[in-house]
């Protein structure tokens, strides 16, 4: 299950279409502070999240701490039409398990998807 985090609906919807068609089950949420909301009822059913960096209200860089507070080990792809820049470049480099550049071709994100989905669940 892939929780999809973007305030612009179409490229909201984009994602969905796109994931929902690969056999993915897809979540939405329109702004950081429902997706919070939604993965602290949730959390055990989420795999991965597709988090937008710059979103009114709550921004990416706020609903990503939050989340990883809820859910530390939730894998979390941040999307971004910019280039990174203070707290966005730390979580970029530092936190986020990957990152992909708006615009971005769905082939490319699906890669990522796969790879981190693939990857061995991490152990204490």
């Amino acid at each position: 299950t892939i929780l999809v985090v973007d305030d612009e609906p179409d490229v909201r919807q984009g994602m969905i279409r796109w994931f929902g068609g690969m056999g993915y089950t897809v979540l939405e949420a329109s702004s950081g502070e429902e997706a919070v909301g939604m993965i602290r009822e949730r959390a055990a059913a989420v795999h991965l999240v597709v988090l937008d960096m710059v979103m009114k209200g709550m921004g990416g860089g706020q609903a990503f701490r939050r989340l990883r507070e809820i859910a530390p080990k939730l894998p979390i792809i941040i999307c971004t039409g910019y280039p990174p820049n203070g707290d966005s470049r730390r979580i970029l480099e530092r936190e986020a398990d990957d990152s992909i550049l708006k615009p971005f071709g769905f082939n490319e994100l699906a890669v990522k998807i796969r790879a981190i989905l693939d990857r061995p669940p991490l152990q204490i």
